[in-house]
C-alpha cells in the first residue's frame, strides 16, 4: 500500500477528531439524560411539580398529566406545585386552577409555592393551593387583563366584554382569601404592574406563609 499523502493524513486526523467530538457529545447527552431522570424520580417521590416559564396550553397539559398520575397513585398524599413564571394564557391558567380545586375537593392537599416570581396568571395560580407559600425573595405581580386583538369595531367590543369578564373572575379569585376587596385590588393594579414582595403579599393575605 502506497504511503498516505499529507492530505490523506490531514483528512484522517479530521475524521478522528470528529469521532472524538461525537463520542464526547454522546457521553454528555447520556449524563444529562441520567441527571434529568434522577431529578424526575426525586420530584415524583416528593410529589413536587415545577411550573416554570410561560403558562400555556402545553405547560398546563404537562402539569395536569403528571399531577393526575400522582393523584391516582395516592389521592390523599400532599402535592406541591412550585411556581416561577411571568404568566401567560388566562384560559390555560384557569383550567389548571380549576383542576387544582377539583383534586383539593377530593381530599388531596395542594401547596402552591412561588419562587422567583408569580406574575400575572401565575399569581392567580398561586391562589389555587390549600396552602399558599412564597419564598423570602420571591415577588407577586398583579395587573389588569390585556389583549392584543385586532379587527372590526364589533369584534373589539366583543373582546373587551370578554376581557372584562375574565378580569372580574381573576379579581374575585385574588380577593377571596386576601384582606382586600376586588374593588381595592382593581384600583391598586389599574394601568400598572403592581409588584409585591413576600412580606407585602403575606400582610395583605395573598399568601399564607413565607419560607
Amino acid at each position: 500500500m502506497p504511503p498516505k499523502t499529507t492530505e490523506q493524513k490531514r483528512e484522517a486526523l479530521e475524521i478522528q477528531k470528529l469521532e472524538l467530538e461525537v463520542a464526547h457529545l454522546r457521553v454528555k447527552a447520556e449524563i444529562q439524560i441520567a441527571d434529568f431522570q434522577r431529578q424526575q424520580a426525586t420530584a415524583d417521590a416528593a410529589r413536587v411539580y415545577p411550573l416554570t416559564g410561560e403558562v400555556s396550553s402545553l405547560s398546563v397539559k404537562y402539569a395536569i398529566d403528571r399531577i393526575t398520575e400522582w393523584f391516582r397513585e395516592d389521592p390523599e398524599s400532599p402535592i406541591e406545585i412550585v411556581i416561577n413564571s411571568g404568566g401567560g394564557s388566562v384560559f390555560a391558567g384557569l383550567a389548571l386552577f380549576d383542576y387544582i380545586q377539583m383534586i383539593r375537593g377530593a381530599g388531596c392537599p395542594v401547596t402552591t409555592t412561588a419562587v422567583g416570581m408569580a406574575a400575572s396568571m401565575a399569581g392567580i395560580l398561586l391562589q389555587a393551593g390549600s396552602t399558599r407559600v412564597m419564598s423570602e425573595h420571591a415577588y407577586l405581580m398583579i395587573h389588569e387583563a390585556s389583549t392584543s386583538t385586532w379587527g372590526k369595531i364589533s369584534e373589539l367590543r366583543d373582546e373587551v366584554e370578554l376581557i372584562d369578564k375574565l378580569e372580574e373572575r381573576m379579581l374575585t379569585i385574588l380577593a377571596e382569601r386576601s384582606k382586600m376587596s376586588a374593588k381595592q385590588i382593581k384600583a391598586k393594579s389599574a394601568r400598572r404592574d403592581w409588584w409585591l414582595d413576600s412580606s407585602e403579599a403575606l400582610k395583605l393575605g395573598f399568601v399564607d406563609e413565607v419560607r
